[in-house]
């Protein structure tokens, strides 16, 4: 009956959740939807990733949409990243769409996705990922 254009991450449904007193180290993979309000030490790869007010990621994200409420220090890689007013991000974004509330932080560069740009050099997400380590 109803139905979205909007391309909806893979994944069971479920939302997946790191809790504020939990650290992760190392990559983190998942295909549906995470919340992570604790720390993780390492890449993020996931559909959709919600980084609450008490999250923060050291390392590269890739993602198809992001809302971040809390901190970041590595690279985003996503087709939507929403940063919130609480947000604080250092380091770059390669992006399809970008949304900055008043307040949020952000120090680094910003560039969209290659498959967006008219005329863009880089084809693949991954060769992209590769130029920026």
């Amino acid at each position: 009956m109803f139905s979205s254009s909007k391309k909806q991450p893979q994944g069971s449904g479920l939302l997946s959740l790191i809790s504020p007193d939990t650290t992760i180290e190392g990559k983190l993979s998942c295909s549906g939807e995470i919340q992570i309000d604790g720390t993780v030490i390492g890449d993020v790869v996931a559909g959709k990733l919600v980084l609450g007010e008490s999250g923060r990621i050291e390392g590269s994200i890739q993602t198809e949409r992001l809302d971040v409420r809390g901190t970041i220090k590595g690279n985003i890689f996503s087709d939507e990243v929403n940063l919130r007013s609480s947000a604080n991000v250092n380091g770059d974004i390669v992006q399809g769409s970008l949304c900055i509330e008043p307040g949020a932080v952000l120090q680094g560069n910003i560039s969209r996705l290659p498959e967006l740009q008219p005329e863009g050099d880089v084809t693949d997400i991954g060769a992209l990922v590769q130029q920026q380590s």
